[in-house]
C-alpha cells in the first residue's frame, strides 16, 4: 500500500471509485437479468457481485504505478536460496515495474524496454491466477447456494445450474490476463501517470474527474467485451 500511494496520492480514491462503480454497475446487470427474482434471488447476488468486487479490486491494484522503496523480495531470494543459474531471472522479475507506461524513477536506472514488457507479462501471470480461481470460488458457490435452495424445495430455475465451473474461470482468467491486464495498464500508467499528472499537474480536481470518466467508459466497455468473450467461446448464449 505504502509504495502505491508514493507512486499515486489518489490511489485509495481510485480504489474506492472502482469497487463502487463495479458494484454498481453488476448490481443492475443483476437486476436486469433476474428480474422479479432479484431478492428472491439476493444471496446468489451477493455471491456474484463479491467475486466480482474482487476481480475489479485486483485489476486496479497490481497493475497500479508504484515507487520502488524496498528490496524486491523475489530479489532477495534469488540472490540467497536460488542457483546461480536462475537468479538473473529472479532479479528480472523483481525488479520489473508494476505498470509497463508507467514513469520512470528520478532516482536511479530508467526502466528498460525490456522490463517494460515483463511488467505485462508479470502481471498477466498474476491476473491469470486470480482471476482462474475467483472464478472457481464464485462458480461453486454458487452451486452450493443453488443446491441448498433445491433441498428446501425452492425452485430457482435450470439456467443457473448449467455453469461449466472450469470453462468460465479458464476464460475469466485469460480474459483479466489480457483484455483486463492491458487496460488497466493503459489507463494507470498512460492516461494517468503520464498524461493527467503531467497535463492537469495543477488542476487536481480536474484529473480527478477525468479519471472517474476514464474508469467509467473502461469498465463499461470491460464488461461488454466479457460478455461478448463468453459467447464466442460458447459458453454464454447470445
Amino acid at each position: 500500500m505504502k509504495e502505491r500511494l508514493l507512486g499515486d496520492s489518489a490511489f485509495l480514491t481510485k480504489l474506492a471509485v472502482e469497487a463502487g462503480m463495479g458494484m454498481v454497475t453488476k448490481v443492475i446487470a443483476e437486476v436486469e437479468q433476474r428480474k422479479e427474482k432479484f431478492l428472491f434471488e439476493l444471496d446468489l447476488v451477493i455471491a456474484n457481485v463479491f467475486m466480482a468486487l474482487i476481480a475489479d479490486i485486483m485489476l486496479l491494484w497490481i497493475p497500479a504505478p508504484r515507487a520502488n522503496v524496498s528490496t524486491p523480495v523475489l530479489g532477495v531470494l534469488g540472490q540467497q536460496e536460488q542457483p546461480k543459474v536462475l537468479q538473473p531471472w529472479y532479479h528480472f522479475w523483481a525488479t520489473c515495474p508494476a505498470n509497463a507506461f508507467q514513469v520512470s524513477p528520478p532516482i536511479g536506472k530508467p526502466f528498460t524496454m525490456s522490463k517494460r514488457l515483463g511488467s505485462i507479462f508479470k502481471n498477466g501471470a498474476l491476473l491469470l491466477a486470480v482471476g482462474f480461481f475467483s472464478s472457481v470460488f464464485g462458480v461453486v458457490l454458487t452451486k452450493m447456494l443453488l443446491l441448498i435452495r433445491n433441498v428446501l424445495n425452492q425452485n430457482m430455475g435450470a439456467d443457473a445450474t448449467t455453469q461449466q465451473v472450469w470453462g468460465i474461470s479458464i476464460a475469466h482468467g485469460v480474459w483479466m490476463a489480457t483484455s483486463g491486464n492491458l487496460r488497466y495498464q493503459l489507463v494507470g500508467g498512460l492516461l494517468e501517470d503520464r498524461c493527467l499528472k503531467s497535463i492537469f499537474a495543477q488542476q487536481q480536481t480536474i484529473s480527478a474527474v477525468l479519471s472517474c470518466v476514464i474508469r467509467t467508459i473502461n469498465a463499461y466497455f470491460g464488461a461488454l467485451w466479457w460478455v461478448d468473450f463468453l459467447r464466442y467461446l460458447g459458453l454464454q448464449e447470445a
